[in-house]
């Protein structure tokens, strides 16, 4: 299993169609989180632990996961897990009646935690004397027992699965080599006994992300530096992963299911950890309000992405993630441009840009999507999609006039058209239109194919509030407040990939319908990202 899958896992095992009554089947008995148990339950778990997930319920955490894993892709070795313990076992891990054959309370609060030796469940023992006796009727199995800390340590059958039953607790692993029978006994022990400084729950960040997640029925928590694999890269490549590694701090997240609305929300929670000079401090706010968006975004759009930051910040950033050679090509261009059109790109592009831009998408060049492309990389350069560009901006008389310059040294490839209010530009090659931008006096339309054309010509003469439809959708979300936000139709985009071989990129998509997300920093760096999660029938 690849490493990086371990936290698209964790995300994913939140996102599953069940209807309400079968994620927590006894809601109206028990409706609260148990936070005391929660917090017993916690105090077990290491502070070396890279992931947590913790849940009111055993039950419903069973049921997220029985009802999902058929969706997943194989690389979560959900599937795999399963069989083995069904085969070593002989009963299904995620049917929560089969648990209280063990004497578990599968009705109790549960935290599952994460080491490098594999994940460990702590639960709660609802009659310590039921699991010798089913243990006895299934001696067949040839368990191998020990006693030790007051803890009677089991292996189970073929599955090599553990068990560490006390009075009121166990503690349970998953097939994994890493995890003999010593290495777990060893662990027990020193779970059970933590000093506080020693825990999982005693570190500086957790008390104040736990502030904003502790009342969830299902949370967790994810150091992803810890998770991400060595670059196998080398020069910049290499030099850029390790310092985004040495930079990511730990990642909260809590669940809710809508099950009116068919969608799981996420809410993530991002604190800086950095062990190294951050590429930017922080990218700083767009000024003035977002234009109207109807006319562009209409129904059937396949993504809109929105970035609101200071155009000088993220001009910093994407020149510090480019390699050396690029940088200087770069440089150089920039000072080729300022001899011969007498143009500074910095005072007189970026500070006419507010920092608002709409991204909006209309479709995918397959031709882009090959086996052996570079898909996330086309996509975010634009290569690979046909989109329409809203960029509000200061004054449309010094972008005209950057524009007009242009026309002037292109050789013919530029044409100039003034059209009502606007001005249009547009590069014709070998007849063909490459790309446009529509000028009006509050804000320019970059667009690089004819049917994002045609919508730019209709927002320009009739720009109008996003529809209802996409309103009803969730799509407004991404025009509030002061945020950078996403959606993409992921179906779509699943089954593009597919048509075109990147099928190991399409599984990871393909059990939801939408993803509208958003994001908005915090004074202290940090940030909260919300993901609404679109599951379908």
């Amino acid at each position: 299993m690849q490493r990086r899958h371990y936290i698209l896992t964790l995300l994913m095992l939140a996102a599953v169609g069940c209807q309400a009554q079968d994620c927590n089947p006894d809601e109206v008995t028990k409706p609260k989180v148990d936070v005391a148990a929660v917090t017993t339950q916690m105090d077990y778990v290491p502070a070396h632990a890279r992931a947590v997930v913790r849940a009111d319920r055993l039950d419903g955490v069973l049921k997220l996961v029985s009802t999902l894993a058929p969706k997943l892709p194989e690389a979560t070795g959900i599937r795999a897990t399963r069989e083995a313990w069904n085969s070593g076992v002989g009963w299904d891990p995620f049917d929560a009646v089969q648990w209280s054959t063990w004497g578990l309370d599968s009705a109790a609060p549960a935290v599952a935690f994460n080491t490098q030796r594999g994940w460990v469940l702590v639960t709660e023992v609802s009659d310590p004397e039921v699991f010798p006796r089913w243990r006895e009727a299934y001696k067949a199995k040839s368990f191998k027992v020990e006693e030790s800390a007051g803890f009677e340590f089991t292996q189970i059958g073929d599955a090599n699965a553990q068990i560490a039953i006390a009075k009121s607790v166990a503690f349970v692993t998953f097939p994994n080599s890493k995890f003999d029978q010593a290495s777990f006994q060893d662990g027990v022990k020193k779970w059970v006994k933590l000093g506080k400084t020693e825990r999982f729950a005693n570190q500086l960040w957790y008390d104040q992300m736990n502030a904003k997640l502790k009342d969830a029925k299902l949370s967790g928590f994810i150091k992803p530096g810890q998770f991400m694999p060595d670059s196998e890269d080398t020069g910049q490549a290499a030099v850029i992963w390790t310092r985004m590694k040495d930079q990511m701090g730990p990642v909260g997240w809590a669940a809710k299911f809508d099950v009116m609305r068919n969608e799981v929300t996420l809410q993530i929670v991002s604190k800086p950890d950095p062990k190294a000079p951050a590429f930017v401090t922080t990218l700083g706010r767009a000024r003035g309000e977002l234009p109207v968006v109807g006319g562009l975004v209409d129904p059937g759009v396949l993504a809109v992405v929105r970035v609101s930051a200071d155009p000088k910040q993220v001009y910093t950033l994407v020149r510090s993630l480019m390699p050396a050679d690029d940088r200087i090509e770069l440089d150089t261009w920039l000072k080729e441009v300022q001899d011969v059109l007498n143009l500074n790109v910095m005072e007189d592009i970026l500070t006419n840009l507010k920092g608002h831009a709409i991204v909006v998408v209309y479709g995918f060049n397959s031709k882009e999507f090959t086996a052996n492309s570079n898909i996330w990389a086309n996509i975010f350069s634009l290569e690979a999609t046909r989109e329409a560009v809203l960029l509000p901006i200061e004054d449309d008389e010094r972008l005209r006039n950057v524009l007009d310059a242009v026309t002037t040294l292109s050789e013919g490839r530029l044409n100039r058209q003034a059209v009502g209010n606007s001005v249009q530009y547009a590069w014709i090659e070998e007849g063909n239109l490459t790309w446009a931008v529509i000028v009006a006096k509050e804000y320019a339309i970059f667009i690089d194919s004819t049917a994002a054309f045609d919508h730019a010509v209709t927002y320009e003469r009739s720009a109008r509030p996003l529809p209802k439809p996409l309103k009803d959708a969730g799509l407004g979300q991404l025009f509030e407040g002061h945020r950078s936000s996403i959606y993409v139709d992921s179906r779509a985009l699943s089954n593009l990939l597919n048509e075109t071989g990147n099928n190991e990129v399409a599984q990871w998509l393909s059990p939801f319908d939408s993803v509208i997300g958003w994001t908005e920093e915090d004074k202290k760096g940090g940030s909260t990202s919300t993901l609404v999660l679109g599951i379908g029938e």
